[in-house]
């Protein structure tokens, strides 16, 4: 094998080794958070007693409901 050619697999082979780390690098610390982390409540949590079943004619379902309700008291406030 000729000396280019070796020097070209060398960096291909480096290039490719890297670019795994560098997309690593580049991802915040919670991908899932946005930023938001302090503004996360978990209303569901109080609210897990609820019937998650829909029931005809009514808007949404009790575990919903209680949610909604539970988020907007805490921004009204």
């Amino acid at each position: 094998m000729k000396l280019k050619s070796k020097l070209a697999v060398v960096a291909g082979t480096l290039v490719l080794g890297a670019t795994p780390a560098l997309a690593i690098a580049d991802q915040p610390a919670d991908p899932g958070s946005n930023g938001h982390a302090s503004k996360a409540k978990a209303y569901g949590k109080s609210c897990r007693g609820e019937s998650k079943k829909h029931v005809k004619g009514e808007k949404g379902t009790a575990f919903s409901r209680c949610v909604t309700a539970k988020a907007k008291a805490a921004h009204a406030s």
